[in-house]
């Protein structure tokens, strides 16, 4: 055991589940984006918000007018759930090593180029490193 806390994600096109010793979250992998501000919302539900566009990142039926990246929403679910499963830590702590489980499970949604982008937008998220299994 190294002094980085171990995240473990599991992953799906419905899904996306942070677990940390005994904290878990489950998130879907929907965020409201307001439009006026280009900001989240709210972050890991699937709930229509009166003024904003709900953004489902691993569907492809699902867009942000005039932006055509979902790479930075897809992100923002990350820091969010990386953030959310330290909440109740009352010390810092250093930056994660997280291991992805189901990462093929995107196959359909990213062309055969799940790895390469999961990894990257988690480590855009703040993590130090990046496992699959």
């Amino acid at each position: 055991m190294g002094l980085s806390p171990e995240i473990t994600v599991m992953i799906s096109p419905s899904s996306i589940q942070f677990q940390w010793k005994e904290s878990h979250l489950s998130l879907v992998p929907y965020v409201n984006i307001d439009l006026r501000k280009m900001a989240p919302v709210q972050i890991g539900e699937k709930a229509e918000i009166p003024g904003t566009v709900l953004v489902g990142v691993f569907d492809p039926q699902s867009e942000l007018p005039s932006y055509p990246d979902k790479f930075p929403i897809l992100q923002m679910i990350f820091e969010y759930g990386i953030g959310k499963i330290f909440e109740k830590q009352l010390l810092p702590s250093l930056r994660p090593i997280i291991t992805v489980r189901g990462i093929d499970s995107l196959k359909e949604v990213f062309f055969g180029y799940q790895h390469a982008l999961i990894s990257m937008v988690i480590m855009k998220a703040g993590a130090q490193a990046v496992r699959f299994e």
